[in-house]
């Protein structure tokens, strides 16, 4: 716990959150998952958080341009109009540079806006990934454990081939019903050879 507490990053607060709840024996088993899944969820509603805000500018940003195009645009027709039958393109300029500007203002705040949110958007999916496979990995360990515990075996830390054969046929135990064929695990599992 202590080396979890050190890390302190959003996979090892959800690891610390799963091993409090294994430990615990006044919870129940749907109760740790949903102290498990109320971790996660705050985690990951932490980490969205800093999206927000530039979401809300990658999408304000054009509107902005937008705006001020209107506005150089209005402008320019409201000089032109201004100088009656004398038209003048040097009156129509100044409009149009607003017009312009702003434009390029807008985009020139939305653009990296939009690649920062899409850059920190990947991010958080892979914490979201890195800890939903920390969790597998150490549900997996306990039903290993447990697994041991009942035949008598018990291994503080047992291999990860083994872990992850247990943790397989729990989760598809028609595939393991030859479980004395031998083999390796991903040829039993359907992944080789």
């Amino acid at each position: 716990n202590q080396l979890l507490r050190a890390a302190n990053t959003p996979v090892s607060r959800v690891v610390e959150s799963i091993l409090k709840c294994m430990y615990d024996p006044a919870l129940t088993p749907e109760k740790s998952e949903a102290e498990v899944e109320r971790v996660g969820n705050r985690e990951i509603r932490h980490l969205e958080s800093y999206l927000k805000g530039l979401e809300m500018t990658a999408n304000i940003g054009p509107l902005m341009g937008l705006l001020g195009t209107v506005s150089g645009m209005i402008h320019a027709f409201a000089q032109l109009e201004a100088g009656g039958a004398q038209v003048d393109p040097a009156i129509l300029a100044g409009g149009l540079w607003e017009a312009l500007l702003t434009t390029v203002a807008g985009l020139a705040v939305a653009i990296p806006a939009l690649a920062a949110f899409y850059a920190i958007d990947s991010t958080v999916e892979r914490i979201r990934a890195a800890m939903k496979d920390a969790s597998i990995r150490v549900l997996a360990l306990e039903d290993y454990m447990h697994y041991e515990e009942q035949k008598g075996n018990v291994h503080p830390y047992p291999a990860p081939q083994q872990q992850e054969t247990h943790y397989a046929q729990q989760q598809h135990p028609q595939q393991y019903a030859h479980e004395a064929s031998g083999g390796p695990f991903y040829a039993r599992a359907g992944f080789g050879g």
